[in-house]
């Protein structure tokens, strides 16, 4: 790990002259892409499970704490979403600035 004067961290990369092989590039893109694309499928389809689980309201034959739980759990997976969704878009965002970096 390389640190600073204030002991920090520095982040360092390896230079090379060849830059980046625009076929390897083109396929982080491409991959980057496809997960935004199954990051916001499962980002529909947790609005329609909450909008299913909501719709089936009220279950008279089950404990009533369990539905409770299940909204947190559903809150849970819809806040873990939303930042992965946004550590994807960033990610996608550098991979395609790396073109930039390495001209």
């Amino acid at each position: 790990m390389i640190k600073d004067i204030a002991n920090r961290s520095v982040l360092a990369t390896l230079v090379t002259t060849n830059g980046l092989d625009e076929a390897m590039l083109q396929e982080w893109v491409t991959k980057s892409e496809q997960v935004l694309v199954q990051i916001k499928h499962a980002e529909h389809h947790l609005r329609s499970v909450r909008s299913k689980f909501h719709g089936a309201l009220p279950h008279g034959f089950i404990q009533p704490d369990i539905p409770t739980e299940m909204e947190v759990s559903i809150q849970n997976v819809t806040q873990t979403l939303e930042s992965t969704s946004a550590e994807a878009e960033k990610a996608v965002a550098r991979i395609k600035g790396l073109e930039t970096f390495f001209a």
